[in-house]
């Protein structure tokens, strides 16, 4: 039995077998090289090429850990149930009449009290889903983008492409603390550059006199730049605020949406009868240190 090697933090063994450094994560790629080529020459990348670059940069995207085993791998996938064993625009009218479906799990509507991210259809709660013939636990969703079942889902995020779930929550909220810190920097550091600015309370400078800023094509661009960055960091907050009074109530978007539907929310924010809510202290601890977040015992399985 051959002993590991002892990683230090930022080293790891990637998908090759080889050691490598998380400084590295931008060399020895052939296939970006060659995607980069063909963009040039105005040529097309092929399939093969993109998925090999996908392979490559979530085998690089580590975080330091101090555990002797080196950087370890975020999780991309957001915790998929079961893929669709046939996709609706399979599904003939033939085909649709063979699914069979568990009646032992039907839960009448009158018997859920609780907040459920799946849906009340005519007098049952929704508890199978007929995409991927397979049932639905609770705190599940169905995705017709990613084509599959998503354990605690959240949402369909349209600009990385992927839904969130149990196993990507996390890396998602940071990516959002990251985006707020570089936009609110940039677009600050940029308005203090391109216009005057004045001292305030003796420790932060903000603009003052803007008055010149389009006799220089450089400074407009910058200015108009920074606007275009401040706007969209001004969304990403309210999209972070609402994640934090999720978070704080133990709730996803997917439950809160079905609870709007149902009417047990106090002014759409705040859901009644939510059997997972624990308080605000430990369901922040639930889900920074967790590896997915829990269902309650009182929902039928």
């Amino acid at each position: 039995m051959t002993d590991q090697p002892i990683l230090c933090c930022c080293e790891y063994i990637n998908k090759s077998g080889e050691r490598n450094h998380m400084l590295a994560c931008c060399c020895d790629c052939e296939d970006l090289d060659k995607a980069c080529d063909n963009c040039l020459c105005c040529k097309e990348i092929p399939s093969d090429t993109m998925r090999n670059i996908t392979a490559t940069i979530s085998d690089r995207c580590r975080i330091p850990w101090c555990c002797g085993h080196g950087a370890i791998q975020t999780k991309k996938q957001p915790g998929i149930l079961m893929k669709p064993k046939l996709t609706a625009s399979k599904l003939n009218e033939n085909e649709s009449h063979n699914i069979q479906v568990d009646t032992s799990v039907m839960i009448p509507a009158g018997e859920v009290t609780w907040i459920d991210s799946r849906p009340i259809e005519g007098l049952y709660l929704v508890t199978w889903c007929g995409f991927c013939n397979n049932r639905k636990p609770p705190r599940s969703g169905h995705c017709y983008v990613c084509s599959s079942c998503i354990s605690v889902r959240d949402h369909h995020c349209v600009w990385i492409n992927n839904c969130i779930g149990a196993n990507n929550h996390r890396i998602f909220i940071v990516c959002m603390i990251f985006f707020l810190f570089c936009g609110l920097y940039g677009s600050h550091l940029t308005f203090t550059t391109v216009c005057t600015p004045e001292m305030y309370f003796n420790w932060i400078l903000f603009p003052n006199d803007c008055r010149f800023i389009y006799s220089d094509f450089q400074t407009s661009i910058s200015f108009v730049t920074a606007c275009y960055v401040s706007i969209s960091t001004a969304v990403m907050l309210l999209a972070f605020l609402q994640q934090i009074m999720l978070i704080s109530q133990n709730i996803t978007s997917q439950e809160l949406h079905q609870a709007l539907v149902r009417k047990k929310t106090f002014c759409g924010i705040y859901a009644y009868n939510n059997v997972h809510n624990k308080g605000f202290l430990r369901n922040w601890m639930e889900f920074i240190f967790r590896p997915s977040r829990s269902i309650s015992q009182k929902i039928p399985m």
